[in-house]
């Protein structure tokens, strides 16, 4: 395990950049479904793929393919 001090947290900088309203195009059909929250597995997993893609993060072949299929 690896102490906070080896960490680089400077990636997560990229966040301050994230439109995070619910409003946002980039959530709709992802957690945002018909103008609410949508709190299913797959809702946080097109969320979670969708914030790597706005951090520069590669993503995994699971979750690419699955941003992909929402991609609008």
């Amino acid at each position: 395990m690896t102490s906070n001090s080896d960490t680089d947290w400077s990636e997560l900088q990229k966040l301050n950049t994230v439109d995070v309203s619910k409003t946002a195009a980039c959530w709709d059909g992802r957690c945002v479904v018909m103008g609410r929250m949508n709190k299913t597995a797959s809702g946080v997993k097109a969320t979670a793929a969708e914030l790597c893609k706005q951090m520069g993060i590669l993503l995994p072949p699971d979750m690419r393919e699955y941003h992909l299929a929402r991609a609008s």
